[in-house]
């Protein structure tokens, strides 16, 4: 079976449009599909139920989720040290949340389904959403500066860098770097040089420092702040990065797709009819 993921503009549109989840399903099954969520999908559409007014609208999307019955992802930073354990070990790298973990989040669905969000995930998930929101557009303004000051400084010397293609490759030599950054620096120089070497093997890391260096090149080529959703968007293509496809309606991811994670088919629901 291919595994063919649903992030959150995708199901958002099924249940704008009336999508019946368990005919999806069957489409799906008879095309040799099986439906993939992201615990990041989870947590986007429990945010719905922060506004008090689209709480029916929260219900409506886990209604959806529920009855599409899928699998689940674990957590993004599980996904990448699985990988930094399979580098050091050779072990398998399980893409999909272990069965205990996987009856615990279909049974959070089926609460949410029913309207059920607490105090703690209310406040959690308004924690998180807040501090987005601060950090995101403050820390990509000041990267935005320090490359006009280096642009200042250098002039036509430094690469018009107008194309991802260009940006990702100006930084290669610093690819070992990013990736310990983004790792929290759990790994050594040297395993960050071999998984740099050696990224096709390791499909969600490749993933994560081609989303890095995506918002890079949205900060050097266009001298503008990402939207914060991006940050979502992109996660999803990390998240994502065992599957065969994903199904997404935003645009500009999947403008962005094809750099962050090339491997993925993009699919809409149209398409798998």
């Amino acid at each position: 079976m291919k595994n063919t993921f649903l992030e959150t503009s995708a199901v958002n549109r099924a249940v704008a449009v009336g999508l019946d989840p368990a005919a999806l399903r069957d489409c799906l099954t008879e095309s040799g599909r099986c439906p993939v969520v992201g615990i990041h999908v989870i947590y986007e559409l429990a945010a719905t139920f922060l506004r008090q007014e689209r709480a029916d609208i929260g219900k409506a999307l886990f209604r959806f989720v529920r009855d599409l019955d899928p699998s689940f992802t674990p957590p993004t930073m599980d996904l990448l040290l699985q990988e930094v354990l399979r580098l050091r070990t050779n072990a398998a790298v399980l893409p999909f949340l272990p069965y205990g973990n996987q009856n615990a989040t279909r049974l959070e669905v089926h609460r949410l389904a029913e309207g059920a969000f607490d105090g703690t995930a209310r406040a959690f998930i308004g924690a998180r959403e807040e501090e987005v929101r601060r950090e995101h557009p403050n820390t990509a303004t000041a990267y935005i500066e320090h490359v006009r000051r280096v642009r200042g400084t250098r002039g036509d010397s430094l690469p018009a860098l107008r194309r991802f293609p260009d940006v990702a490759e100006y930084f290669r030599d610093r690819w070992p770097d990013m990736i310990r950054a983004l790792l929290h620096n759990g790994i050594t120089s040297a395993e960050a040089r071999e998984l740099s070497a050696r990224l096709t093997t390791f499909p969600a890391i490749r993933s994560t420092l081609n989303a890095n260096l995506y918002l890079m090149f949205i900060c050097i080529a266009h001298e503008a702040v990402p939207g914060d959703d991006k940050l979502g968007d992109y996660r999803h293509l990390i998240d994502a990065s065992y599957c065969d496809a994903i199904v997404l309606y935003d645009d500009r991811a999947r403008s962005a797709a094809p750099y962050i994670a090339p491997q993925l088919q993009v699919l809409s629901f149209e398409d798998l009819r």
